[in-house]
């Protein structure tokens, strides 16, 4: 799904109210688990379907360049709307 159509559905489903504003993460639209409850509202993905997703996009990638790719980038602060990637147990 494409990043307008799922903003567009998180406002229809009440997730976000209409002066709030949230960050999503290119390529990880089919890893979003949520949305956090607290505001700023930031979108909540599955690290372990992301790393899937990295290995589908490269076939050159391995699973431990997979994870060091994803780590590096999910280090980065973006500010109060930072997208979470959870290790789900």
């Amino acid at each position: 799904m494409e990043k307008v159509k799922i903003v567009q559905k998180l406002y229809e489903q009440g997730f976000l109210e209409d002066h709030e504003e949230i960050l999503i993460s290119n390529g990880f639209e089919d890893a979003i688990i949520g949305v956090t409850t607290v505001s700023p509202k930031s979108i909540v993905y599955d690290y372990y379907k992301a790393i899937d997703l990295i290995m589908k996009e490269d076939s050159d990638i391995d699973l431990d360049e997979a994870v060091d790719w994803l780590d590096d980038h999910t280090s980065v602060d973006l500010g109060k709307s930072t997208p979470i990637f959870i290790k789900l147990l």
